[in-house]
Order: structure tokens, then sequence, then C-alpha cells
């Protein structure tokens, strides 16, 4: 009999698992789903540490965690897009309702989405605001792709606004915008 501590059990159930499958393919599942939440770990503690540097006004900081930290015109977009961001913005003062989803293959992540909400306060005027992150995992490191901010009726990203993503029409079974 195979004896599974109650955290390993947990795990599995979230990896939507059975108890039935066989004990060798419990572990080896076991060990996807860890790296998977070991891999949104980091992503979602990417957020945490974003905030820290936006309030501290290391915009270059920020730029240099991410994918493409030696691209120069995409460094130039990032440092301007985070001063006017800290600008109109104010201090980010806390995230909440935070999730992180995986796009994967073949147990690894090729992107960690991490949405939530930011709440930002700049003089008296406070204002929450729903946002998205895409990192991905290097080294055991979260790099940041994008983030963008929509609240308020305004819409802030870096480096850019990512462009919309098309929709998949049943009808003819394919992608064009909408």
């Amino acid at each position: 009999m195979l004896v599974v501590h109650k955290a390993a059990w947990a795990t599995l159930r979230a990896c939507r698992l059975v108890r039935k499958t066989p004990a060798a393919l419990l572990l080896l599942f076991l060990f996807g789903c860890n790296k998977e939440a070991e891999q949104q770990r980091l992503a979602i503690d990417g957020v945490s540490n974003l905030r820290e540097r936006f309030n501290r006004g290391a915009c270059l900081e920020i730029q240099s965690q991410t994918t493409e930290p030696n691209n120069a015109a995409l460094k130039e977009r990032w440092l301007k897009g985070c001063e006017q961001m800290r600008e109109t913005l104010g201090v980010w003062r806390n995230s909440n309702l935070i999730t992180a989803d995986a796009i994967s293959k073949n147990t690894k992540p090729l992107t960690i989405f991490v949405q939530g909400q930011a709440v930002f306060q700049n003089g008296d005027h406070t204002e929450t605001y729903g946002f998205t992150s895409g990192w991905l995992i290097q080294d055991s490191r979260a790099k940041l792709t994008y983030i963008w901010f929509e609240g308020g009726g305004k819409q802030f990203g870096l480096p850019v606004l990512p462009p919309p993503h098309p929709i998949l029409h049943l009808e003819d079974s394919t992608r064009r915008p909408s």
C-alpha cells in the first residue's frame, strides 16, 4: 500500500488526478504539477517585486528584469512608459484577487499570466485597476514580458499595450479580429 502525504493528495486533486491512477504515474504527475505551481508562485512573486520597484521609481531595474533587457528600443519604451505611469497612477498601494494561469506544453509552461486588481493612490485620489501581466520563467526567475492596467476608463501598458487577441469564430473556425 502506498502512503501519500496529505499535501501531495491536495496537489494531485488540484491537478485533477484521481486516486485510481497507478502510483508511478501519480508521482510523475505530482512532480509536473509541483513544477507548474512553483513557476506560478515565481510569477506572482514577480508582481510583488514589480510593485516594490515601481514605488521606488526603479524603472531601469524593472526593465532590466524583462525578457529583453538589451533591446534598446524596448528599453526606451519601458523607461518612458514606467515614468509616465508613475506620474499618472501614483503609488501602487496593494494587489489583490491575484490568479495565475500557465499556458504550457508538456508540463513546461511557455507563459504564466498573472491577473488581479491593483490599487493606486495619487494624492487624495485612490483608484483600482484590473491588471494582466505575462511572465516567462528562466533559470528559476520570473521575467516580465508585459503588464497592462485598465480602470476608470483608462488603460496603461508596458512596454506598450498588447494587441487585442483574435476571437475564434466557431461558425467557420477562423481567427479574425472582432
